[in-house]
C-alpha cells in the first residue's frame, strides 16, 4: 500500500474505526472538467455515488469494507485507469465507523 494511503488506513484505525464494518469511501480525482464528467458517468454504473463536480475537482464515493489489501488494489486500479485518461486520483478518505 502506497504511504498516503497507509497513512489513511492507520489513521482511521488508531481512532477506533472498525474495519469489519462498511465505510463510505471518498475518492477524489482531479481533471478537466469534460472528462471528469465523463468519469463519473461510468464510475456511477459501477456503484459510485457522486458527491462534487466543479473547479476540476471530482468527488465520488463508494461504500467498501476498511481493509489494507482491498482498498490498495483498488486505488491503485483507479489511480492507473484515470492516468491513462489524463485524470489524476488524488486520493480517498473516509469518516470513523466504529
Amino acid at each position: 500500500m502506497p504511504i498516503e494511503q497507509n497513512k489513511v488506513y492507520s489513521l482511521l484505525l488508531q481512532q477506533g474505526s472498525n474495519p469489519e464494518k462498511e465505510h463510505v469511501i471518498e475518492h477524489l480525482f482531479i481533471g478537466e472538467n469534460g472528462k471528469l464528467q465523463s468519469l463519473s458517468d461510468q464510475l456511477t454504473v459501477d456503484g459510485f455515488y457522486l458527491v462534487s463536480l466543479n473547479d476540476d475537482r471530482l468527488t465520488l464515493t463508494k461504500s467498501a469494507m476498511l481493509t489494507a489489501g482491498e482498498i490498495s488494489d483498488f486505488t491503485e486500479k483507479l489511480a492507473g485507469n484515470t492516468a491513462s485518461i489524463g485524470i489524476k486520483y488524488e486520493g480517498w478518505g473516509a469518516e470513523i465507523v466504529k
